[in-house]
């Protein structure tokens, strides 16, 4: 919602939105970044599972800190938008 004092040049928030649910995406499925798009390359398979092994970790340590920064700033005790709502919907939201 826009307050009436400004005015409107562009409505990108769709385009960003959908751009950004298809970053997500990608990176879920691990085609993203591929070869080309990334800056190092890994010498064999046996690296590339250890690599993505560490990645998950590290994704799984932040999901978890920030769990816990939600829930300490709430008061209480804070689940995931997934675990609260059992839904799969994981929509990046822009406004």
């Amino acid at each position: 919602m826009t307050p009436s004092f400004c005015k409107t040049y562009a409505r990108i928030g769709e385009q960003i939105q959908t751009a950004l649910n298809h970053y997500k995406e990608e990176v879920a499925a691990d085609t993203f970044p591929g070869d080309s798009f990334s800056p190092y390359k890994l010498k064999n398979e046996e690296e590339r599972k250890q690599f993505a092994a560490w990645a998950k970790e590290q994704c799984k340590r932040i999901e978890a800190q920030r769990v816990e920064e939600e829930g300490g700033a709430k008061g209480g005790h804070s689940q995931s938008p997934s675990q609260s709502s059992g839904a799969a919907d994981e929509t990046i939201k822009v406004y």
